[in-house]
């Protein structure tokens, strides 16, 4: 049957009403997670914890600061490498107690905390002492408890308030600093004033006060170190007991913290944490043997998730007190794999490898208790599943099959290796039941099952996985081989006809088929995909409503119905649920992840066990996980991207991962041109992984693919400006903000912009010179030319005035003697202005050669681009050199209408022949006349052929004696 359904894939968080069970239980353990010495490579001892508004874990440590973003651990000692023994962060400072120094941490210019000792401002006489254990901070002032004093640092000087008294306590809750001291008990400090409370009070003179916390709105909590607990009301002081105040007291309270408005951590110094509720009942309680690395607790801390740090006398751990994930071990140190769930009669039933284990179902389990969990007669050894049918629990066993009340089981059926039973639809006194070698009969029998018979007819096969169909058909799946259509016989003791379907009837292959039962129908899984069966067909097809649901290309590994509807899942690999609600006609689905469970449940035997909206368990390959998924929160509000650091090259740090707002844009020099990136996530869960994505803006086209190494190196990168930047993506899919990082590389000296504007400036000068200069030297040599010709003219007339009457041979040989000399001088001028373009034509050539390789070799495109003008330039000034029209009036009237007879006597000629027989007229060599023709010295030789083939002359014809002789 199909449901209409509306999609809306959005992780949210649910609501949940209780509507069903007992509610949330504290059955479980939270996680603890255990950072070693060796892990985080400091002192043994830790005294006190805070964390920062962007969730960066703060630590006064032995060896001195302790900095954890989730990923990497800093250890940052102060100046006189001293024990750290408390902290206070304020802003960009973090101010640090420290054995006889008082000072803070602020980043530098290169995001690098740096140490200021205040020591200094202390009064002269009070420069010297223990340590600084407490710090607090009330509007604008600082208070500091050493053993024997209390000071003041307003910001600006250090002020003695009191001293010669031994001070046990400074500590603040709801905005009033309170202080204990052996002589006035209890006192709250105004400004620079000091202020004792009533009598009673005093009383705490000798009971060494270890926390104060806040209780409710009339009372404050009072935690002493051997003395137990006191209520306080601003008048009366009184003793609080408590459930378990001997064994608590006995242990030595060495502070606490309120985790929320009903729990508080108390941590000891030789029985760990207990964690009570304002009832005074121990809900938890935490020590070597559940997990921690020491009893001895110095420092209880709660994030800003609610969850616990422990500053311990050897280690740091960290308690998820806050999540709504538990671990339950119910065969203890066995941690054997568990299989099934089943909550039954007013008991919790666990079904493990190493037998079945029965605790009492109910609300609040004492952590005191000696044995919870019991292991249930006859049921040691791998058990496989639990079904209730009639109000009776059955058990699965590698034995066979087992009645269970109680605590007690028998054995009603000894077939080896029972799976799974069912109740058949329209025979609700028969049970089907599936085991290693095929199927099971049993009736209900005197108010009990009873084992009748093995089926007979059925496959030798493992019958694991089953479901009954609308139709009384038992559909049996095979991982490995398919599924089998089992029609029974009417008395249901044989079968009456069998069938195996697999890739050849529609599923993508063999493997991974699987059956559930959803409503009152079947569906199955392939490899890939949700597919229903066709009886029209007698074929599988893909779903196409599930289809809309999940991707097709999915592996579905179980599909659980719960009592509301939803739907629980394991898909490859993720675990996650379907709420479906209920709008009338259609159904609205929802879709939830979960992933701290992803990869986290037993491969091939997955199993979810939803008894109500708080109390869902998972069966885990060692043990079992709680969940409530009414605490469920899939925002973390303190995820944050850290840029922990930037270093050129392998080792010089550049940049500390602090933010300064003094931090500059760093600048590089051009082999400074390697970097390594190193980033984390403040994530702190143990089951979640941060992925992160990088990209480095002016050098990558678009953002990295998402992947989990905390860093990214770069090297040999090419000058310019650059911006790296990162996030990070936690498992609930909430991608955080974008750090960034600006810098720059800066070009070698010889291509900077100062260096390329010289360049430019050179360029200019020597083209002008080339350009300008000939000209200039050319005009002036033709302005002298031409005076000299009308000067010799004008002599010339006065001498014909004055020999007209000489004879005409006289006249003649005058004649041909101004001649020659007017051919010598336009000869001299030719060879002047010809030699001058050679010269020129080679040298420009040379010069564009080489601004052609500056240009293909520059990086820089402003450079490029300036050089490309330049070739443009001279590409220019070789055609406007190239003034034919002038050079060949010049050359005609040298050489008798050269030209003029070349063009009457060979019309085929073009300008550039014409251009080419000019200079072999006037005898230059192939090498002076390419220039000339801005052609190679090939391009002339082909040119020369082609000339002797216009001028069909024959071979044996020497062409430069042709033109010559013409």
């Amino acid at each position: 049957m199909r449901i209409v359904v509306k999609l809306c894939f959005v992780l949210v968080l649910i609501s949940f009403s209780v509507n069903s069970g007992i509610g949330q239980s504290n059955i479980g353990l939270p996680i603890i997670k255990n950072y070693t010495k060796e892990i985080y490579d400091a002192g043994l001892q830790n005294w006190e914890i805070h964390q920062d508004e962007v969730g960066k874990m703060y630590f006064a440590n032995n060896d001195g600061l302790l900095v954890f973003d989730g990923v990497n651990w800093q250890k940052i000692q102060v100046s006189n490498k001293t024990i750290v023994r408390s902290l206070l962060i304020d802003g960009k400072r973090i101010y640090i107690g420290s054995q006889g120094d008082f000072g803070y941490f602020i980043p530098n210019k290169n995001g690098e905390l740096e140490y200021h000792s205040l020591l200094g401002l202390f009064p002269a006489q009070n420069q010297v002492f223990a340590d600084v254990w407490d710090m607090v901070k009330n509007d604008s002032n600082i208070y500091i408890r050493t053993t024997f004093a209390i000071y003041l640092f307003d910001g600006k000087k250090i002020t003695t308030l009191s001293k010669d008294k031994i001070f046990q306590y400074l500590g603040k809750v709801n905005d009033k600093t309170y202080l204990i001291d052996d002589e006035r008990g209890m006192s709250v400090i105004k400004g620079s004033r000091i202020i004792p409370l009533n009598g009673a009070a005093n009383s705490l003179k000798d009971k060494f006060v270890s926390s104060i916390l806040p209780f409710s709105e009339e009372q404050i909590l009072i935690t002493t170190y051997k003395h137990g607990l006191f209520l306080y009301d601003g008048e009366k002081l009184t003793s609080w007991q408590i459930a378990e105040n001997k064994r608590i007291i006995s242990n030595r309270i060495n502070g606490g913290v309120s985790i929320d408005d009903n729990r508080i951590a108390l941590g000891t110094t030789t029985g760990g944490v207990f964690i009570i509720d304002k009832k005074g009942q121990v809900l938890e309680h935490f020590n070597i043997k559940n997990g921690l690395q020491s009893n001895d607790i110095l420092n209880v801390f709660k994030d800003a998730a609610g969850n616990l740090w422990l500053g311990l006398s050897n280690g740091i751990d960290y308690i998820e007190t806050n999540s709504s994930f538990s671990i339950i071990e119910p065969d203890g140190e066995l941690r054997g794999t568990g299989y099934a769930v089943k909550i039954f009669d007013g008991n919790i039933y666990f079904g493990t490898a190493n037998g079945l284990y029965q605790a009492t179902w109910k609300n609040y389990y004492n952590p005191f208790e000696n044995s919870r969990y019991k292991l249930v007669s006859n049921t040691f050894g791998q058990v496989w599943g639990l079904d209730v049918h009639k109000n009776e629990l059955l058990v699965g066993h590698h034995e066979g099959t087992f009645r269970v009340s109680g605590n007690q089981a028998v054995q009603i059926s000894n077939l080896p290796g029972t799976w799974k039973s069912i109740m058949l639809k329209e025979s609700e006194d028969m049970l089907i039941e599936g085991n290693y070698s095929g199927l099971n009969l049993y009736e209900y029998e005197n108010g009990q099952w009873a084992f009748k018979t093995k089926i007979e007819n059925m496959v030798e096969e493992s019958c694991r996985i089953l479901a009954e169909d609308n139709y009384g058909n038992i559909w049996v799946a095979h991982p490995y081989r398919g599924v089998y259509r089992v029609v029974l016989s009417e008395d249901r003791k044989r079968v009456k006809e069998i069938k195996l379907y697999n890739s050849k009837s529609g599923f993508p292959s063999d493997l991974y088929i699987n059956v559930f039962k959803i409503g009152e129908g079947v569906v199955f899984s392939g490899e890939r995909g949700i597919y229903e069966y066709n009886s029209r067909k007698d074929r599988f097809e893909l779903s196409p409503t599930w289809s809309e649901i999940i991707d097709s290309t999915s592996r579905v590994q179980r599909l659980i119905e719960d009592k509301q509807g939803n739907i629980w899942f394991v898909i490859d690999g993720e675990v996650g649920v379907f709420w479906i609600k209920d709008l009338g006609v259609e159904k609205n689905l929802q879709k939830q992840i979960f992933p701290e469970l992803t990869n986290k449940l037993v491969g091939g035997f997955e199993h979810i066990y939803p008894y109500d909206d708080n109390n869902v368990f998972f069966p885990l390959e060692r043990g079992f996980m709680h969940f409530n998924p009414s605490k469920y929160r899939s925002y973390d509000s303190l995820f944050h991207v850290h840029l922990q650091s930037v270093r050129q090259g392998d080792t010089s740090l550049v940049f500390g991962g602090w933010s300064s707002n003094f931090l500059e844009k760093p600048k590089f020099k051009y082999f400074q041109n390697s970097f390594t990136f190193m980033y984390s996530a403040t994530d702190y869960s143990n089951f979640n992984n941060s992925r992160f994505q990088y990209y480095l803006e002016g050098l990558d086209d678009d953002w990295s693919a998402w992947n989990d190494k905390p860093s990214k190196e770069y090297t040999n990168l090419p000058p310019g400006d650059y911006i790296f930047k990162v996030k990070a993506r936690n498992r609930q899919g909430q991608v955080s903000e974008i750090k960034s990082y600006e810098f720059e590389i800066l070009p070698p000296w010889y291509a900077s912009r100062t260096a390329i504007t010289i360049y430019g400036l050179l360029f200019i000068g020597l083209l002008g010179g080339l350009i300008f200069i000939p000209r200039r030297q050319f005009e002036q040599e033709k302005a002298i030319l031409k005076l000299e010709q009308k000067k010799t003219l004008q002599q010339q007339e006065d001498q014909h005035q004055k020999v007209v009457e000489e004879n005409q041979a006289a006249i003649h040989q005058l004649e041909q003697e101004k001649y020659q000399k007017e051919i010598h001088f336009k000869n001299q001028e030719l060879a002047t202005a010809t030699m001058h373009l050679v010269q020129k034509g080679e040298f420009l050539n040379k010069l564009q050669e080489a601004l052609t390789r500056i240009e293909k070799n520059a990086k820089d495109p402003h450079t490029k681009k300036e050089i490309r003008k330049t070739i443009k330039l001279f590409n220019q000034q070789i055609r406007i050199d190239e003034d034919w029209e002038q050079f060949s009036k010049h050359f005609d009237q040298v050489h008798e209408d050269f030209l003029k007879r070349l063009r009457e006597s060979y019309p085929q000629l073009t300008p550039k022949d014409l251009r080419l027989c000019s200079y072999l007229k006037m005898n230059l060599s192939t090498k002076e006349i390419a220039p000339l023709l801005n052609i190679s010295v090939r391009g002339v030789e082909i040119s020369r052929y082609r000339l002797r083939k216009k001028m069909e002359l024959e071979s044996s014809v020497n062409l430069n004696e042709f033109m010559i002789n013409f």
